[in-house]
């Protein structure tokens, strides 16, 4: 197991639904190496979402530029990545669940392209009964805790070479601006050897 990494990934982006059907979204992610020297770097992802089969199903697809010189997976070269999504919501043991999946295109510049599957399953409502002397703690609109896993495969060769566990909350901090601070554990396969790195995320979202 490879020495790992503490990381911050802040990011911001503005929303913009239409008709309540589509869900148009630009959005810009930081990445920065805590206590290293090694390079920081920023990607830009646009993204269009389908939300029209009553909560149940949301169908998207998008397009995610990532620079050279990033620090957060296994390449430092500048890559296209268009991608297609599914977005499976319900109740996985009364807990209510969703499941995305996600197919990407990984178009390099210095080497070879290949196919990556994500997969990502998401639970909400842990904490649903945490009450003290019958007052709800937590207000479901406003603040929504959830914990989440996250597996990628290369359809390289390489097969399984990444996961993800979150650990992070909803945040409705006004009618218009949402936010999502989370902690996130990533495990990831680099020159062959499996790394840990601690991350630190907060999601900042401009709603219209």
């Amino acid at each position: 197991m490879g020495v790992g990494q503490r990381q911050a990934w802040p990011s911001a982006a503005i929303a913009w639904d239409i008709n309540g059907t589509w869900l148009l979204q630009l959005r810009e992610t930081y990445y920065k190496n805590i206590g290293s020297s090694s390079v920081n770097s920023s990607d830009t992802d646009i993204s269009a979402v389908y939300k029209g089969y009553k909560d149940k199903l949301d169908l998207g697809f998008g397009y995610h530029f990532i620079g050279g010189g990033r620090i957060r997976e296994d390449d430092s070269t500048t890559e296209n990545r268009p991608y297609v999504n599914a977005t499976v919501r319900g109740k996985l043991f009364d807990i209510g669940a969703s499941n995305r999946f996600m197919l990407e295109y990984r178009d390099f510049a210095d080497k070879s392209d290949y196919f990556r599957f994500r997969n990502k399953i998401t639970l909400f409502s842990l904490f649903e009964s945490y009450d003290t002397r019958a007052v709800r703690l937590l207000n479901r609109e406003r603040v929504k805790p959830y914990i989440a896993d996250e597996v990628f495969f290369n359809f390289n060769g390489q097969g399984f070479s990444q996961n993800r566990v979150y650990l992070g909350i909803q945040l409705k901090i006004k009618k218009n601006i949402s936010a999502n601070p989370y902690y996130m554990f990533q495990t990831v396969k680099k020159d062959d050897q499996w790394q840990n790195n601690n991350i630190i995320g907060f999601d900042l979202t401009f709603s219209f």
